[in-house]
């Protein structure tokens, strides 16, 4: 009930209200922004754009969804608007793909391992990074943010089979890169990725 007075408020023009809107999902578009921008800098651009562009149009938002949802969609689109503008290639968060499946067995902690290891993780920055947008995109919204293959679809704007195509010729193509640096433990630790949930 608060949240229909505030958003009567805010299509309104009430600044304050719409901050009060948005607050509870900022945490969320946050983290998505630096996902797909792959950097704090962009990332706070990317954010910024997404809140003017939400308030911009907040007057269009029907309630044919939740109000995060909708936000949401914002920031996907700001994102890949700003991607599209500046082809930023910078390495994906190597850390958070980890926290996600994207990772290697254990090594003992001997010099010549600690070294292997970082290599291997900065292979894997940089085989995520060269990934073609089209590409990289769904698998850092499958991987890092855990979307479905059929919200992937709907944010995206494409059917749910090309989603899963490209996820899957993303995962192919990290791999493949991965065994040409000589990093053939990920081809074992690649397959615990499932590069999407089915809902």
């Amino acid at each position: 009930m608060e949240n229909e007075l505030l958003l009567r408020k805010a299509k309104k023009g009430e600044s304050k209200s719409f901050e009060k809107l948005v607050a509870p999902h900022e945490q969320m578009i946050w983290r998505l922004c630096f996902h797909m921008m792959g950097n704090e800098a962009d990332a706070k651009d990317a954010l910024q754009e997404t809140m003017f562009k939400a308030w911009r149009s907040i007057v269009s938002y029907r309630g044919e969804s939740g109000f995060g949802t909708w936000l949401y969609r914002v920031g996907v689109s700001c994102c890949l608007d700003a991607l599209r503008k500046k082809r930023i290639r910078e390495t994906e968060s190597v850390d958070a793909l980890r926290e996600k499946g994207l990772d290697f067995p254990d090594h003992s902690l001997g010099q010549s391992e600690i070294l292997e290891r970082k290599e291997e993780m900065e292979t894997l920055g940089q085989a995520v990074a060269a990934l073609p947008e089209e590409q990289r995109i769904p698998l850092m919204l499958s991987v890092l943010e855990e979307k479905t293959y059929e919200e992937i679809a709907d944010l995206l704007q494409v059917p749910v089979g090309t989603v899963r195509s490209r996820i899957a010729r993303a995962r192919i193509a990290i791999k493949k890169k991965m065994m040409e640096n000589g990093n053939y433990s990920f081809s074992n630790a690649s397959d615990t990725m499932k590069g999407g949930r089915q809902s």
